[in-house]
């Protein structure tokens, strides 16, 4: 997006250090629909998006804030 030419970095969607918080519940934040055959752990290990090193995520919202309310990409801009 900001087309700087920079290596990027995965990020997850929901932070991994809430990942087996999930897991318990053995469901996701609300907002996130999936089907009949969804496996948690594979999701969670995949479910993210690829930022470059500039990015400031974890310094905008606490991890919580970003599995519940910034998961998904359908809310920017």
């Amino acid at each position: 997006m900001c087309e700087r030419h920079m290596k990027l970095t995965f990020h997850y969607l929901i932070p991994k250090e809430l990942h087996s918080r999930y897991m318990k519940k053995n469901r996701l934040p609300v907002n996130l629909k999936t089907d009949r055959d969804f496996k948690m752990v594979p999701f969670l290990r995949q479910f993210g998006i690829y930022v470059c090193r500039h990015s400031a995520i974890h310094r905008c919202e606490p991890n919580k804030v970003l599995a519940e309310d910034y998961n998904n990409l359908g809310e920017v801009g």
